[in-house]
């Protein structure tokens, strides 16, 4: 039974071990990391941390964007029973100085040069603070990969894993500040665990499953869902950016992902806007096609069939011409349907040709209002 988060990970390990257990864009290439081999630099990762000092009870800082890294030291640092405190990439530094201070984080590991500098221009503020390092390569300043140690120190490691409970403090996350200063949040192990165990039946995913990760790992939404898709031996893929999250789509073809309806608008609205509605076949080929086999929205459902209502805007003045062009519309090739597949799971497909129309919303919202 797991009653730890570092349990999640060797669960995986152990039960379902994944060839792509956590992938990422690198130079424009798709780079995998299997379970095995993330679990080996995890665990050299604990290594470097050790010798380093850190121990059961520190607090550990992570500010990045989603990756691979940010799941190597979350484990790296829960084994060994250490706190991990993330933070959002794109706050002030003013934030920044009252939440590591408060937190009195001894460590920092941020993604790139540009929240280094933000870092480093409150450092001599920040007194508990006595490492950082990067996980892009930055000129003049410690990689993260200096603390991934060749000669592990498994004894240690498994000692310390044995002395963690359920109950102790696993990580400390901060409010947004609108009503005052940012406030930690404590969660115990227990608190996570039990979130993910309790929605397994929830969320229905399987073995050779991809997840495509964009909401932030900083929030506890999800942070909770990478667990359980890692719990479940679902291979997690992280999308380069929202501004190219129709892209990733395209190019992982995801089963799920996480997300709230206002994200989904925007998506949608970027994929209509993009060149991909340059013309129809444009459309047609890059979308339609490819659209086949990706995955819109996720859920268990009991009916065969159900179809989904949309919203279709005209900035025609041509009345009658609008009308007949959606009548053309909702009885021929824009029809959004939901059918039940022969692995009981309902995937959204989206099929024709945009060019008929200057604009289709609300569809993933109402999507979004039918299916939950």
């Amino acid at each position: 039974m797991i009653k730890t988060l570092p349990q999640f990970y060797y669960h995986q390990l152990k039960n379902d071990p994944k060839k792509d257990a956590f992938t990422q864009k690198e130079n424009g290439v798709w780079i995998s990391l299997s379970t095995s081999d993330f679990i080996e630099k995890a665990n050299q990762f604990s290594t470097g941390l050790i010798n380093l000092g850190i121990k059961k009870g520190d607090k550990v800082a992570v500010i990045s964007s989603n990756r691979t890294e940010w799941h190597l030291t979350d484990l790296a640092v829960q084994q060994l029973g250490i706190i991990n405190a993330p933070l959002y990439p794109n706050i002030t530094e003013a934030d920044y100085e009252y939440i590591l201070n408060d937190c009195e984080a001894k460590i920092v590991f941020v993604s790139d040069k540009e929240i280094l500098a933000k870092i480093l221009n409150i450092k001599d503020r920040l007194p508990s603070l006595k490492h950082i390092y990067t996980y892009n390569k930055v000129e003049g300043y410690p990689h993260y990969s200096e603390l991934l140690v060749s000669e592990i120190k498994e004894e240690e490691i498994e000692s310390a894993q044995k002395r963690i409970n359920e109950k102790d403090l696993a990580t400390l996350i901060y409010t947004s500040g609108t009503t005052g200063n940012p406030k930690g949040v404590m969660l115990s192990h227990q608190n996570l665990v039990s979130n993910v165990l309790a929605s397994e039946e929830r969320l229905p995913v399987g073995e050779n499953q991809r997840a495509l990760s964009f909401l932030p790992l900083c929030h506890v939404f999800e942070r909770m869902i990478d667990y359980l898709y890692i719990y479940k031996g679902v291979s997690i893929y992280y999308a380069e950016s929202i501004d190219v999250i129709g892209e990733n789509l395209l190019e992982v073809k995801p089963h799920i992902f996480g997300t709230v309806p206002r994200l989904l608008e925007k998506v949608y609205d970027k994929i209509i806007d993009s060149n991909y509605v340059a013309t129809t076949d444009t459309f047609y080929n890059k979308m339609a096609s490819n659209f086949d086999s990706i995955l819109i929205m996720n859920y268990k459902w009991n009916e065969s069939d159900v179809y989904i209502d949309y919203l279709i805007e005209s900035t025609s003045e041509d009345k009658e011409a609008l009308s007949r062009r959606k009548s053309w519309l909702a009885n021929s090739y824009f029809e959004h349907k939901i059918a039940k597949r022969d692995d009981d799971y309902l995937f959204g497909r989206l099929c024709g040709y945009p060019s008929e129309m200057p604009y289709l919303r609300g569809v993933v919202e109402q999507l979004m209002k039918d299916t939950l």
